[in-house]
């Protein structure tokens, strides 16, 4: 994200030698080092005190997912605009109790019933779209096996026609929006790409 008249930064590489901002700790902090390691960044505890940022001239860009940008840039009163230069991608997820399988699969239901009858891309056309972020394909929903509930035990059958008893440790993870574990406590929804 740059400022509306700033033609500037068309891609990654022109980051380097200028000044951008991210959050500390982030992957995008990450990515930013690695693919512009000439570019002196700043680092915030917020995206919106990266804005600040670029309102008031201390940095050139802002860099984070195209999510987070485009509503800095919806809130922006066209004072910022979004570089459509992804330089890397970030998979999102629902993170839930592991072991929750009928929410899980209730949730995973939804998200098909709405990219197949069309309110995914009405809702993406009404507020990311509206900012010039190109929609593509819904996201693919990733289906994982039923999977045994916390603290309890199972039997498995071994490929001798033994059977083993395994004990399954009591976790939960915390639901995040950000979630991006591939086991069958979370499932995958969405890509977003940190862009400038």
């Amino acid at each position: 994200m740059v400022k509306s008249d700033d033609g500037s930064i068309k891609s990654v590489t022109d980051l380097n030698a200028k000044k951008a901002c991210t959050v500390k700790g982030s992957t995008s902090e990450k990515n930013l080092r690695a693919k512009a390691p000439q570019a002196e960044v700043s680092l915030f505890d917020t995206y919106s005190q990266c804005g600040e940022a670029l309102r008031d001239g201390r940095v050139q860009a802002v860099t984070t997912d195209a999510p987070i940008l485009a509503g800095l840039v919806s809130r922006s009163d066209r004072a910022f605009k979004l570089v459509e230069a992804p330089f890397s991608e970030e998979p999102y997820g629902i993170g839930l109790k592991k072991g929750d399988d009928v929410f899980r699969n209730f949730i995973n239901d939804r998200l098909e019933e709405i990219y197949g009858n069309g309110e995914w891309k009405a809702a993406f056309d009404s507020t990311l779209g509206a900012l010039g972020l190109k929609s593509e394909q819904p996201p693919k929903v990733d289906r994982y096996p039923s999977s045994p509930s916390t603290g309890t035990s199972t039997s498995t059958t071994t490929g001798s026609g033994g059977s083993t008893s395994t004990s399954t440790p009591s976790r939960t993870s915390s639901p995040s929006s950000t979630s991006t574990s591939t086991s069958s406590s979370s499932t995958s929804t969405s890509t977003s790409t940190p862009t400038p």
